[in-house]
């Protein structure tokens, strides 16, 4: 190369170094607002289960039960013609289909609740050859002791329940008709209720996240029914009564 042309050659070569270095800068993309590091580190936990019922619990909870309670009440005699409840149905208990919608304060010895509840129950017997029925509804509250306090999660809950009601009677039959509504009277329940949770493990965490249910129960117990003190009402006491039900706390 002549020495004359030597400086514009070494012009055009740093020009196109420059020109390549300014091409590849233009082509890096530049991180997106959303990209860039502002120092953070995102940590991901795994999932954890959802706390026991004794810790997750708060001081109120809302109750709905039903049930079937088995009434034989042996000491009735019927006001029109002295026959016993024997007499007309023989041993067969009157299945009285209950429903009670209750709220409960929870302290660390269990639960202290309250009740509204109405029963309905009816059965038919026989008098010569003619039928007879007789037809009961209950209406009243209730107070409640619950151990549920006892382990971690509720699976064994014993508890005490005493009743304050009336009855409305049906009697009816071929010369018969008497109906009417006793003065109010008193009961008590001991029972146990066993938590249904476990069956369904997934079912049971989704329905506590989407409608507040903590506990599912099957409710075993035994009744037992006072008389009234009013003397112009049939006697409807009872001897133990059993029973069985469906509670629900939320």
């Amino acid at each position: 190369m002549k020495p004359s042309l030597r400086p514009f050659f070494h012009l055009g070569l740093a020009a196109g170094l420059l020109l390549v270095g300014l091409s590849s800068h233009a082509t890096q993309r530049l991180p997106a607002q959303d990209e860039v590091n502002d120092g953070t580190i995102e940590i991901i936990y795994p999932a954890e289960p959802t706390a026991d019922y004794k810790e997750r619990r708060s001081n109120w909870s809302t109750t709905f039960g039903i049930g079937v309670d088995n009434v034989l009440p042996d000491k009735y005699r019927s006001r029109v013609g002295g026959q016993t409840f024997k007499d007309f149905f023989g041993s067969t208990a009157i299945p009285m289909f209950q429903i009670e919608f209750g709220t409960k304060y929870n302290f660390a010895m269990g639960g202290i609740g309250m009740g509204l509840f109405y029963g309905r129950g009816e059965t038919q017997g026989k008098n010569v050859d003619d039928t007879v029925t007789l037809s009961l509804q209950k209406k009243g509250i209730n107070f409640t002791y619950s151990m549920d306090n006892l382990f971690n999660e509720p699976v064994v809950v014993p508890y005490f329940s005493g009743q304050v009601f009336n009855l409305d009677f049906n009697q009816q039959g071929t010369g018969i008709d008497d109906s009417g509504s006793t003065a109010i009277t008193t009961g008590y329940t001991v029972g146990a209720m066993f938590q249904l949770n476990w069956l369904d493990p997934d079912s049971a965490l989704k329905a506590q996240n989407s409608v507040g249910l903590e506990n599912s129960y099957l409710d075993v117990f035994l009744s037992q029914y006072n008389t009234s003190d009013s003397e112009g009402d049939p006697n409807f006491q009872t001897a133990f009564n059993w029973g069985a039900g469906l509670r629900l706390e939320f």
